[in-house]
């Protein structure tokens, strides 16, 4: 379903964001129609609203809707 393209598009976008944010070692999970993130320890309440807005903006950048 991901190519593997895909999948190193979207964890290098993750990991400049995560270098940025503190979020260090956050690895993304393909699900069949969507995206998870795992971040290895716990998060502030504004990291966690900051990768809810990346993972927003990862939903509009890839369209998963059109994910079989």
């Amino acid at each position: 379903v991901w190519s593997e393209e895909d999948r190193r598009e979207v964890q290098s976008r993750l990991d400049e964001f995560a270098a940025r944010r503190g979020l260090q070692g956050a690895r993304v999970r393909f699900g069949p129609d969507r995206l998870d993130v795992e971040v290895p320890r716990r998060l502030q309440v504004e990291q966690v609203m900051a990768l809810q807005e990346w993972l927003d903006s990862e939903r509009e950048a890839l369209d998963v809707s059109q994910v079989p």
